[in-house]
């Protein structure tokens, strides 16, 4: 792949000024991993400008070139010291006329938690090739690297509330959006107004997640009540994406999807009423699945709405960490359901797939392409 891109490259820098001379795959090609890259998977993304917000004059950041780092497979680079003595990586953005400024916050690092997914993860501990006060000590030191990102609420948990170390999840580190209760931590909702109380009891969501094994550390930040698509506050600095660090993460789910995406945690709670697992997903490059309702708990707010169009779920970087936690979750699935399982790769059955071509008011959803 690295060598085709290289090509494109390469074609798109010799035909100069004149795109013309450069096919359109070859550009698409270029433009996409880009893209993919910066997390600019929206048609146009939010930048933030002090507690505001402006949208970009352009349909988004596309940079003309990919930079060869990007290209090789290996981006540009300082290293910050980390623990151990890896290298936790804080990498910057090049200068693009006309872009907000900002860089990359990767916080990756040579340590217990390595290059796993959750999935990855939970296996090295259950071989005992790590262990989980390793694995726990490594996320706190990636949380405190990745602090300007401002998306947790407070400081990591000093005594983290650990799940059922047995659970296909066991020992995994993971955040819970603060719209949701943990026994002894208040739930915010995303407010400046209101002064919460600790919460009394698990909420049904924290049990689930503790249910799998996994530990909770931190709460992480969405908009007040989650009613934007931008992880903003009035009075405090936004919650930024960790691919360039001028846009924002998305919402309302955009400190989970930040953490994810600088790698943080290999996994972290978000739920989705109207788009707010999936709008952080596409700003941060993640894979965010809203599920159908029944699918999973319900949180007890939902229970009293008269439509529950609210549906929690996570935020990964591997679809196979999704897969595992929906076969995980299908203990939880309406009867009406069929039970999703163990999803390990392509389906033999044949997949039919539903396409909305107009509003309930009869009006088009987009032009005909």
């Amino acid at each position: 792949m690295s060598s085709t891109i290289r090509d494109c490259q390469a074609r798109r820098e010799t035909a100069g000024a004149d795109a013309s001379e450069v096919d359109d795959d070859a550009g698409e090609l270029v433009d996409t991993l880009e893209t993919f890259r910066t997390g600019n998977n929206l048609p146009s993304l939010i930048r933030h400008t002090d507690n505001r917000r402006t949208v970009d004059a352009e349909d988004g950041y596309r940079p003309e070139r990919v930079p060869a780092s990007y290209a090789a497979g290996t981006p540009d680079r300082t290293d910050a010291g980390s623990r151990d003595g890896g290298a936790m990586e804080t990498t910057r953005s090049e200068s693009v006329a006309g872009a907000p400024t900002g860089r990359r916050v990767s916080v990756f690092a040579d340590d217990a938690l390595g290059r796993h997914d959750a999935v990855g993860l939970a296996d090295a501990i259950r071989r005992r090739e790590v262990s989980p006060a390793e694995v726990l000590a490594a996320t706190r030191d990636r949380l405190a690297a990745a602090a300007e990102l401002n998306a947790l609420v407070g400081p990591a948990f000093e005594t983290p509330v650990a799940g059922r170390a047995a659970g296909p999840f066991g020992d995994v580190p993971t955040l819970l959006k603060d719209n949701s209760d943990l026994a002894g931590v208040p739930t915010g909702q995303g407010s400046e107004i209101a002064r919460a109380s600790p919460a009394s009891a698990h909420g049904p969501v924290a049990r689930e997640l503790l249910r799998m094994g996994m530990t909770i550390v931190a709460k992480s930040t969405l908009p007040e009540f989650g009613l934007s698509a931008s992880t903003e506050f009035p009075t405090r600095p936004p919650t930024r994406n960790p691919w360039h660090t001028g846009y924002s993460s998305g919402a309302s789910s955009g400190g989970s999807a930040a953490l994810v995406a600088a790698g943080a945690v290999t996994l972290a709670h978000a739920n989705d009423g109207g788009g707010a697992i999936r709008i952080p997903a596409a700003c941060c490059g993640l894979v965010g699945l809203k599920p159908s309702r029944g699918r999973f708990v319900l949180p007890t707010v939902e229970k009293m709405l008269p439509v529950p169009i609210v549906a929690d779920g996570v935020v990964t970087r591997s679809v196979r960490d999704t897969a595992r936690f929906w076969a995980e979750a299908d203990r939880h699935s309406s009867r009406s359901l069929r039970p999703i399982g163990s999803v390990t790769g392509p389906s033999a059955r044949r997949l039919r797939v539903g396409l909305v071509l107009s509003s309930l008011a009869g009006n088009g959803i987009d032009d005909p392409t």
